[in-house]
Order: C-alpha cells, then sequence, then structure tokens
C-alpha cells in the first residue's frame, strides 16, 4: 500500500513512531564508496574491519519517517546527532521515534523528529534529531508560527569515548588546526550509486522528480553530502575517531547538485582534556552548502 504523505493538520503531536529495523550489510560498503567516488580510504579502513562509518547512521531519524510516510520532495534542513558506538557490518538496527513539532517560518514548514538507534545488543547506536522541510517551495498561504525550533539538549557521550583507540593523538590537537580536502566533483551517477534503489526520495536521483519539487536538477541528500567532510575528518584523525561518542550538529544552506564541486573544511576551534570541538563547512562550486559543529570527547 502506497504511503500517504504527512499532514500535520491530521495527526496530535508528538506522535510517536512504530520502531522499524535498519539492516547494515555488508553490500552497503560499495554503494558508500562509490557515492564518495571512490576516494575514501578512511571508510575503505574502517569496511575491512567489519564496520561501518558513522554516517551509516546519521539518516535514522529520516529513515523512520519515510517508513511511515511519503517524504518525496522533501529535504533536510539541520541534524543533530550522536554518534554512541561503532556499527558492525551485518548489524541489524532497530529505529524508534516521533515526530516532534511542526513549526512555520518565511513560508515554509518545518518538521522535528527524533529517533534513537539501537543495536542488536540493545545498547545505543545514535541519538538524533532532525529538522526538514515538506516540501522545498515557499506557500505564502500558511500562517507564521510563534517562536520556532523548540531547544535540544544533545551532546557528546563522553562515556563512550572510552572505547576510542586514537584518544592520546586526539589530545594533542590545539586550537587553529586546520583540516580542509581534495576538491571532488559530485555526479548524478554517485548519487545513485549512493542511493542504491532506495527511492523513497528521489529528488536525489530523478532530475524530472528534482524539477517538479523546485530543483534545476537531482541534489545530494544530507548525509551524502557529510558523509564527504566525515571521510576527510576520518582521514586525518583517524578512521575511528569519529564513531566514540562524538556529536555533530549541522545546516545543510544551499544543495550541492549534479555536478557541482565540493570543498569540505574543519577547524579546531576548541580543546581540553575533555572534549575537541570543530567548526565545519562544506562548499560546492564557491557556496557555503553545509555549515555546522563537531564535538569529539576524550574522557568520561
Amino acid at each position: 500500500m502506497p504511503l500517504r504523505p504527512f499532514d500535520p493538520a491530521a495527526v496530535s503531536l508528538p506522535l510517536d513512531l512504530a520502531a522499524v529495523p535498519l539492516p547494515i550489510t555488508s553490500a552497503s560498503g560499495e554503494r558508500w564508496s562509490k557515492g564518495l567516488g571512490d576516494r575514501c580510504p578512511a571508510v575503505r579502513e574502517l569496511l575491512s574491519r567489519g564496520v561501518a562509518p558513522p554516517f551509516a547512521v546519521t539518516g535514522c531519524t529520516i529513515f523512520l519517517v519515510s517508513s511511515h510516510f511519503d517524504i518525496t520532495g522533501g529535504v533536510y534542513w539541520r541534524e543533530q546527532v550522536t554518534y554512541h558506538r561503532p556499527v558492525r557490518l551485518g548489524e541489524t538496527l532497530s529505529i524508534g521515534g516521533r515526530v516532534e513539532q511542526v513549526y512555520v517560518h518565511d513560508g515554509r514548514r518545518y518538521q522535528v523528529m527524533t529517533s534513537r538507534t539501537l543495536g542488536e545488543d540493545g545498547t545505543r547506536v545514535a541519538t538524533s534529531r532532525s529538522t526538514g522541510l515538506g516540501k522545498y517551495r515557499r506557500d505564502e498561504g500558511i500562517e507564521e508560527s510563534a517562536g520556532g525550533e523548540l531547544p535540544y539538549e544533545a551532546g557528546p557521550d563522553f562515556p563512550a569515548s572510552r572505547g576510542n583507540p586514537l584518544l592520546a593523538s586526539l589530545r594533542e590537537l590545539r586550537p587553529g588546526a586546520a583540516f580542509e580536502s581534495e576538491p571532488q566533483v559530485v555526479t548524478l551517477q554517485m548519487m545513485r550509486d549512493w542511493s542504491a534503489g532506495d527511492e523513497r526520495n528521489p529528488i536525489h536521483t530523478d532530475p524530472e522528480v528534482a524539477r517538479k519539487a523546485g530543483w534545476a536538477a537531482p541534489i545530494a541528500g544530507g548525509p551524502h553530502v557529510l558523509a564527504f567532510l566525515q571521510e576527510m575528518l576520518m582521514e586525518r584523525l583517524g578512521a575511528e575517531a569519529l564513531s566514540h561518542g562524538s556529536h555533530f550538529d549541522v545546516r545543510w544552506v544551499s544543495p550541492v547538485q549534479d555536478g557541482g564541486t565540493v570543498v569540505t573544511r574543519a577547524a579546531v576551534t576548541a580543546a581540553d582534556t575533555r572534549s575537541v570541538t570543530l567548526e565545519l563547512k562544506i562548499e560546492c562550486d564557491g557556496r557555503t552548502a553545509m555549515v555546522g559543529a563537531a564535538t569529539i570527547p576524550l574522557q568520561s
């Protein structure tokens, strides 16, 4: 049976969503690698150990919501996610959560959703809050909401840092340290490889659907875009650096479209005995595509 679009007028919020399974298969490694243009030594190192990269669970909230509603045409705006532990290839995760809030700003309706992802052993894998637009096009007929996005208390998982094998080198980082990737062209084929037949939101793979949604060409999904930056960080800091309690808070501010060239950057803005904080930025063809921050815990 086809899924229905989410209609905030027809539900009472917060709306609990039944948990859904998310298998992390070995075959996923090939689509991640191809989606990154095969320039991903850190991802390949993790895969060789039987471990998935952290971005494998970046989009768990959207995966959950798209299992209950038709999200065609919707776009990510913000992701706040904590990666509690590495995920094994072959592990089937369980994602539960709810739609927390809907608000309107500047003619667009924002949906705020949270999720908690558990591993087969019942331990936390990821905790996230995702904010997205039901559709990209503005609707001048909808009324502005008072306030806006509700506060969200989240951050790094300090106890999880005990398992990080890279603590010694991470503690050597100092404010001012900066990292940058080589330019990478993002193609429609890479978007299709990344999706690998998952048509939950074909604005990432189908030019006609993308045009109907208001885009000139297909756009890379939010987790796909973030993955380029996480790959760069894992190359510089170590493959498992982000997998033990790190917290990301990022916003996508302009699209990465078919044929765009991305450059990812990160700079250490704070470092002490407890954590390292980095400012994050992705540019596409000279425009800012994503901004945010990441905190890596160093002790419990």
